[in-house]
């Protein structure tokens, strides 16, 4: 898919992307094939590629939900890499008129929901195909990827090796809606997933990644959903629903549990990923 047609898929966001818009231009791309979705992909990444220096960087940029006179946006590397989401959501004109100009960066954008764009043509993808989303596309949209936009000096971190320590690659947030997990079993959960990081298997798979890290969601609830896995070039983030019957195993303790649990996810995780790279 060449630029051209991306834009004219990227419309339907209406400038901005927010729940409402995501959900359509998710629609519009579950029309298209899985290597049309994919090269939707490549173009979006080319985008988001070019605006990625250090001339944009720099600029004050607000949320234009913020009230007036409030402070600019702390420009991390994900706050950047979702500005410039906004940017391209706000379409092709504003986009070139900014790419010319870092300056015309400066201002007000819908920023809030705009890290979305990313998330479209995975979902598209998984609901096309029925496989999960494991593509990396060839030019990397990630803050300080673009060597060319950014100085010898810049604060930027431009390599994408693996630096995490054996213990810190692997992180479970909990989350809970009407099942709140004990906080020993929460204490337990952190504790084994350094422990089990370690372990040379699970060490060993996570350096073949080629991410920094691994982020587990479970959020504990009566509902249950489909796993999301993504795996970006810095991270992988996977979301679980996990209900009653699989936070409580009978007969195990809060730290037997939580270990459980550990592996569970993980083990999830390794077979999604490990069956999106067969399927490609």
């Amino acid at each position: 898919m060449d630029e051209k047609n991306m834009w004219k898929h990227l419309r339907v966001l209406g400038g901005q992307v927010d729940e409402d818009t995501f959900e359509q231009l998710v629609a519009e791309l579950c029309d298209l094939s899985g290597p049309q979705i994919v090269a939707f992909s490549e173009a979006l990444a080319v985008v988001l590629h070019r605006l990625d220096t250090a001339a944009h960087f720099h600029q004050p940029v607000r949320d234009i939900s913020d009230p007036p006179g409030s402070p600019v946006l702390p420009m991390t590397d994900d706050v950047f890499l979702f500005v410039r989401c906004a940017v391209v959501a706000a379409g092709r004109k504003r986009y070139e008129a900014v790419l010319a100009n870092p300056s015309a960066l400066a201002g007000a954008w819908d920023v809030s929901d705009a890290q979305l764009l990313l998330e479209a043509a995975p979902q598209a993808y998984e609901e096309v195909t029925g496989h999960p989303w494991a593509h990396e596309t060839a030019v990397s949209p990630d803050t300080g990827s673009n060597t060319e936009g950014w100085p010898e000096s810049a604060p930027i971190a431009t390599k994408q090796t693996n630096t995490a320590t054996p213990q810190d690659w692997l992180n479970i947030p909990v989350g809970w809606d009407g099942v709140k997990p004990s906080a020993p079993f929460e204490y337990f959960l952190g504790r084994t997933a350094k422990r089990v990081a370690a372990e040379p298997q699970w060490a060993e798979w996570f350096i073949s990644l080629g991410v920094e890290e691994i982020w587990l969601f479970p959020l504990y609830t009566t509902q249950r959903a489909d796993p999301k896995i993504r795996k970006g070039r810095r991270k992988i983030q996977a979301e679980f629903t996990r209900t009653p019957d699989e936070l409580w195993r009978p007969g195990l303790t809060d730290e037997e549990n939580a270990e459980a649990e550990v592996r569970e996810l993980l083990q999830s995780t390794y077979d999604a990923l490990t069956a999106g790279r067969k399927n490609e």
